[in-house]
């Protein structure tokens, strides 16, 4: 046996035709294979065995320590210790790397031919391989923590190890096979065939930099996918971006990663079942989901047929978006949110069920029918602007359908059906059933609460015990089309007739029957509308209105006396009633010794507050909720007003022509359109806002305030006449005090202009045609003919003018 023994340099060593043994020694040397038997150790540095001029393929071992006898060529019997790199030759080589190897510079380079490489240590050496160089194969037997990549120009790469292996192709085609774990196997760019083997294996596109769709109906896929195929494969991942996932039945399970990833069933041949989750959903049926469990997916396409597609639970997925397509198609909502849901118009009758109550509510998607609650909680449901069929669960359900003919089915629990979406006001006749706006054909079951919208809405009272709950706006609960006589107690609910059984929350008006009707108020603010019949109504506490406007005639209407009449007031009884509105037409409205609100309404009516410190209106000014105003008698009005004993507040009505207002005793504010105001005794508040008024103070020191061309006298007292218009102005003082005041709030006192017509004195702020009078400012009418009884001008800048009663004063 020859012994070779190199330097401490770099040496290129050649063995003889016999069994040699070489000794590289020190620094980076190159072993040429030659025949025979070998024992080469290549020392310190790296070192490289040859076997390029091998004439036959070669099968080497390097590990840690002596290698196994070599097999094949010039490798026949030969043993490597302290090799880094081997060079096979030009036929087909079986080189090995490992077991037990810690070394982390191996290099394995196969040369031409179909070279195997086996890795059988925990990290992946380099390997070189040559482009066209083969069909190669790496083979890999234990686990890489940081994975495989498959060589550049090898085909093939083998895990024949147990583990959970994770293997990467390159840019070629490839074929990788995983072993008899669950395997993750990344093929890259290239036609790859995936073969997982046993255990649960993924064939994985995260290496991917642009999204993929996986079609295993047709097999044709797209990005780096393109050509793929796959055998023992149980699940396929997506890339980083939103891929599109088709598939065929087989069982395969999708998982889409990151992005916003699809499952498309649309070309199913028959429904599917399936389900989206936080993780892994449960596995699919029917069609070509069955037996797919889907993880990372947010869209899910349904088929032609009747679908189940079901979200949760337990998922905090905010983007899942489930489509249906067409047939009869239930989306189960097992999430605390409501997921995205599009069902094409007439595609089928499809159903929303909802298990978790979602805190802002579910709202039913477009072109779906029906919406379910499955659960126990109180739920709040709203439908669409189709006919939906909305049921509740076992808990106390809030439901709201929408444009639609609806049906509400409450289920258990106390339940409540509400049109609080609604753009307008609705009626809700629960006698005849028939209702209006978005209530239009709508039908009620288990349903405990019928509540209305933010408007103005109107109840018709029927048999069913339900709570009528009017929300926002002025509501109305009528019993007019009663074929009987109703009681309502507020208090303590003990109603009768058609009202039995009812109860109420949020409304503000409550009309009784045509007969003969006891309504009797709550501790709070009530207004009761009696309708025909003798009716006892009895406000008891709060300030309680009782209206007319429903009459048909005008009403005489005596707060003091209870003697009521005409048309609906006839015999009625009115307790506790602090408020009246009138009718349409002409009426006579007469309170007691408290403090009365009584308004007129339309029609020319007289309004006397008697005792106590009342407010009349001549006209309407209230909000009469869901009433219309009559339109034939809504013209001018002509009303009269007393105001009684005690501090009144009297207002004629806007359109007002020739109504006259009284104050009589004590300190009262009174306000006329056109017409006339006399404040009587006290120290009044007298306004005149339209033109051709008539304000007289009376006795007491008043208060006289011209908003538009009228006419003022203050009477006895001290009076202040307040000036807060640029027309002309009539004022005529005639009492004897000495402290009346004129305030002019638009003329300043550098503007100031007096000029004297006959007897009258003008104060005014701009110059008119000779033999014409001012058409603004002050006339005082016979100021210089008796009446120069005003002792003060204060003028729009402060300034203050002392009068001394003398008819020259202007002159």
């Amino acid at each position: 046996m020859a012994v070779i023994n190199g330097t401490a340099g770099a040496d290129t060593l050649i063995g003889t035709a016999g069994d040699d043994e070489i000794n590289a020694l020190g620094g980076n040397d190159v072993i040429k294979s030659s025949a025979g038997a070998d024992k080469i150790d290549g020392g310190a540095g790296t070192d490289t065995v040859d076997y390029s001029a091998s004439t036959e393929g070669v099968s080497i071992d390097l590990r840690l320590g002596v290698g196994l006898a070599g097999r094949g060529g010039d490798a026949e019997g030969d043993t490597l210790n302290g090799i880094e790199t081997v060079i096979g030759s030009a036929f087909n080589d079986v080189l090995s790397a490992g077991p037990y190897t810690i070394m982390t510079a191996v290099r394995l380079e196969g040369g031409t031919g179909d070279d195997i490489y086996n890795i059988n240590m925990g990290y992946a050496p380099t390997i070189i391989e040559q482009a066209g160089g083969g069909n190669d194969e790496v083979r890999v037997s234990v686990i890489n923590p940081n994975n495989t990549v498959l060589a550049a120009n090898v085909e093939r790469l083998t895990y024949v190890g147990a583990g959970a292996f994770t293997g990467y192709g390159n840019d070629s085609d490839n074929i990788i096979t995983g072993g008899s774990g669950n395997d993750t196997l990344y093929g890259g760019a290239g036609a790859d065939q995936f073969i997982g083997g046993a255990g649960y294996d993924g064939a994985g596109y995260l290496d991917s930099k642009e999204a993929v769709t996986i079609n295993l109906k047709t097999g044709v896929h797209s990005g780096i996918a393109a050509g793929d195929t796959y055998t023992d494969i149980e699940v396929i991942r997506g890339s980083n971006f939103n891929d599109t996932f088709v598939g065929d039945g087989s069982g395969m399970d999708f998982d889409g990663g990151a992005g916003v990833d699809t499952v498309d069933y649309s070309g199913s041949t028959a429904g599917v079942n399936i389900n989206v989750r936080l993780g892994s959903g449960t596995a699919g049926t029917g069609g070509e989901a069955e037996g797919s469990i889907l993880t990372g997916i947010e869209t899910v396409i349904g088929s032609a047929f009747n679908d189940v597609l079901t979200a949760g639970p337990y998922t905090i997925m905010t983007g899942v978006r489930l489509e249906g397509g067409t047939g009869d198609d239930i989306y189960n909502i097992n999430m605390g949110y409501t997921p995205t849901i599009i069902e094409q118009a007439g595609g089928g009758d499809d159903e929303v069920r909802v298990s978790v109550v979602y805190t802002g509510g579910t709202t039913l998607a477009a072109n779906v029918e029906r919406l379910t609650y499955v659960g126990a909680g109180a739920f709040t449901g709203y439908g669409n602007d189709s006919d939906n069929v909305i049921t509740g669960g076992s808990g106390n359900d809030t439901l709201y359908g929408g444009a639609g003919a609806d049906k509400f089915i409450g289920g258990a629990g106390y339940d409540t059906a509400g049109y609080l979406d609604s753009k307008e006001a609705v009626t809700l006749n629960l006698k005849t059933g028939v209702y209006s706006g978005i209530a239009a054909g709508d039908t009620y079951t288990d349903i405990e609460v019928i509540r209305g919208s933010n408007f103005n809405d109107i109840f018709y009272g029927g048999s069913s015990f339900m709570m009528q709950d009017g929300a926002g706006g002025q509501d109305l609960v009528t019993y007019e089309q009663s074929s009987s006589a109703v009681t309502i107690d507020l208090i303590n609910g003990t109603n009768v007739g058609e009202a039995a059984g009812h109860t109420y929350a949020n409304i503000e008006i409550f009309q009784g029957s045509n007969f003969n009707d006891t309504l009797s108020g709550s501790r709070l603010t009530d207004t009761f509308i009696g309708g025909a019949g003798a009716d006892v109504i009895d406000g008891r506490e709060g300030q309680d209105s009782v209206w007319y406007i429903t009459n048909a005639t005008g009403v005489s209407i005596n707060l003091q006396t209870q003697v009521n009449q005409g048309g609906d007031a006839e015999g009625d009884v009115l307790l506790n009633i602090e408020r009246v509105l009138g009718s349409h037409y002409n009426d006579v409205l007469v309170g007691d010794t408290g403090a009365n609100y009584l308004e007129g309404g339309l029609g020319n009516d007289v309004i006397d507050g008697g005792d106590g410190n009342d407010f009349l209106y001549g006209g309407l000014i209230s909000s009469i909720g869901p009433f219309t105003l009559d339109s034939s008698n809504n013209g001018s009005q002509a009303d009269i007003l007393y105001g009684g004993n005690g501090n009144d507040t009297l207002v004629t009505a806007a359109s007002d022509e020739g109504s006259q207002a009284y104050g009589e005793a004590g300190v009262d504010t009174i306000t006329v359109a056109h017409g006339m105001a006399d404040g009587g005794e006290g120290n009044d508040l007298l306004t005149g806002t339209g033109v051709g008024f008539s304000l007289s103070g009376g006795l007491g020191d008043d208060r006289l305030v011209l908003r538009a061309s009228g006419f003022a006298n203050g009477g006895e007292g001290d009076d202040t006449y307040t000036i807060n218009t640029p027309t002309l102005v009539t004022i005529q003082d005639n009492g004897v005090s000495s402290g009346d005041k004129l305030i002019l709030s638009y003329i300043n006192s550098n503007e100031l202009l007096a000029d004297r017509i006959g007897d009258d004195l003008y104060l005014h702020r701009s110059g008119f045609a000779a033999g014409e009078a001012p058409q603004e400012g002050v006339r005082l009418e016979s100021w210089f003919a008796g009446y120069n009884t005003i002792e003060q001008i204060q003028t729009a800048d402060m300034q203050l003018i002392g009068l001394s009663g003398s008819q020259d004063l202007f002159s």
